[in-house]
């Protein structure tokens, strides 16, 4: 859990979705461009994680896992079944975009104190 009490923002959610993007082409891609992919993401993970204002913002790496997974339905449409990489890429892009909103709607109530329960 982050430390930051600022609000998650969907900017830095998109730079975390390309590190998870990053990822995810890194190790399909092992034998040619994730040689080169991963090494970004990793470098690109640790500056992110550095800076304060994305925190918060991490689940963006769950969404970007799943997107290149649709690249990979697209390409293998014609040899091969594409609904598993439909439907995992789905799962993992919708998966982090809630994570997102829920941790943005638990940052506003904390901000506005409406988190804690009033005892009666």
């Amino acid at each position: 859990m982050p430390t930051d009490d600022r609000e998650p923002t969907w900017g830095w959610f998109i730079a975390w979705m390309i590190v998870g993007a990053g990822f995810t082409l890194g190790f399909l891609g092992a034998a040619s461009i994730g040689l080169v992919v991963l090494p970004v993401a990793i470098v690109l993970a640790v500056v992110f994680g550095r800076r304060p204002g994305s925190a918060g913002s991490e689940y963006g790496v769950i969404s970007g896992l799943g997107t290149p997974l649709f690249w990979v339905a697209l390409r293998s449409s014609g040899w091969t079944p594409w609904y598993p990489w439909v439907i995992v890429g789905s799962l993992l892009v919708i998966g982090g975009v809630g994570l997102q909103l829920r941790r943005r709607r638990r940052s506003r109530r904390r901000a506005t104190g409406a988190d804690h329960p009033q005892v009666r």
